[in-house]
Order: C-alpha cells, then sequence, then structure tokens
C-alpha cells in the first residue's frame, strides 16, 4: 500500500507542472522518504528556491547522483529561514562523478594526501562534488544553500566519500550561507573520506 509518509520523491522540476519555485517547503517528522532534487551546475534547473521557510524536520534530502561527469549538485536558495531538525537528514554522499577531470587526483579534495595529489577547489566557497577513488568509488556530493533567514542544523549534513575495495574516495563540499547560523550539540556536518588515506572535503 501507498505510504506518503514513507514514499522517496524525485522533484524534477521543468517536467508535469512541477515548478522551480515554491512558497515554503516543510518535511514533518513522521515523513521517513527521500526526497532527490536534480539541480545541476548548467540548464534550465539550477537551483531550487523556496520563497519562506525550508524545514527539514524528517526524511532525507538528496541530490541526483552523478555519471562521468561533474553534473548534478543540491543548490537551495531559501528566502526565509532554514532548518534541519533533529530527525532530518540531508545526505549527499557518494553522489561524485566517477569520472575524473583534470587537475583532480583520486581521492583528494579539500585535504592533500602527499605524493599522491593536491588539493582543489575553494576553501571560501566550495562547490566541487569530492573525487572517485582509484577504484571508482564516488566521492562525495556538492551541496550550495543559501538562506535570507537563520540557518539551524539540529540533525546531520553529509557529504562522505566511501570505500571500496581497498581504495578511497575523497569527501564532497557542503556550502551554507545565512543571515546567522546555529548548529546544534547532536548534530553532524561531515564532508570527509571514509577512510585513513583519503582527502577530506570543504
Amino acid at each position: 500500500d501507498f505510504n506518503p509518509d514513507q514514499a522517496d520523491l524525485e522533484w524534477d522540476a521543468g517536467v508535469n507542472g512541477v515548478p522551480m519555485t515554491v512558497a515554503g517547503w516543510s518535511q514533518a517528522p513522521s515523513y521517513t522518504g527521500t526526497v532527490t532534487i536534480p539541480t545541476t551546475y548548467a540548464g534550465d534547473f539550477k537551483s531550487l528556491t523556496v520563497n519562506g521557510d525550508m524545514s527539514i524536520e524528517g526524511g532525507t534530502l538528496t541530490q541526483m547522483a552523478n555519471d562521468q561527469t561533474e553534473e548534478y549538485r543540491l543548490k537551495l536558495d531559501v528566502k526565509g529561514a532554514f532548518t534541519v531538525g533533529p530527525s532530518g537528514t540531508i545526505d549527499i554522499s557518494v553522489k561524485g562523478p566517477l569520472g575524473l577531470p583534470s587537475g583532480r587526483y583520486a581521492g583528494v579534495y579539500g585535504g592533500d594526501i602527499g605524493t599522491f595529489g593536491q588539493a582543489y577547489g575553494s576553501i571560501q566557497e566550495p562547490d566541487s562534488c569530492g573525487a572517485r577513488g582509484y577504484s571508482k568509488c564516488a566521492g562525495g556530493g556538492a551541496a550550495w544553500i543559501e538562506a535570507a533567514g537563520a540557518a539551524t542544523i539540529n540533525g546531520r549534513i553529509e557529504s562522505d566519500g566511501q570505500e571500496l575495495n581497498g581504495y578511497i574516495s575523497s569527501g564532497g563540499s557542503i556550502y551554507l550561507k545565512a543571515s546567522a547560523v546555529t548548529v546544534g550539540s547532536s548534530a553532524i556536518v561531515s564532508a570527509t573520506a571514509v577512510g585513513s588515506a583519503g582527502g577530506s572535503g570543504t
């Protein structure tokens, strides 16, 4: 049977009348599904705009997984307050591309790993996905969140890499800008490699 509190959803804006701009966004604590926002670096759907408050009190918000190139990221433009509650999660882990663009090294992003390669991307305004591992295990995705109001994080925001066949991918990036940011003591904000040999995200 269909249960809306457990159903997954892809917000495919531009298809069947699904808008790129909404008045508000609320995921209730009872919601346990995953909402995928397929915003892209280029193209028509570059950002989901929320004209009011955005509250993720339950379930998971994520980006579309990349294939070989860095096409998808999670980009949110919130005109009000932004909240991730204790039961809410933004998880873009293992959503990075499996290809390796020129100038990037496997398992590296925001942290050098010695002779294996140097870090890339911006520290102040990170917007890149994490680099894959040598076994082509995907790195973390990229989240860019801007809120005109205050941001309160009591849940999880994660953009981690993974370990596969002994090789490690790097974490991705999390950028959060708001009028004020409060991170609770039980919150988790993470963009890191899973093992000790990989590069961190930013």
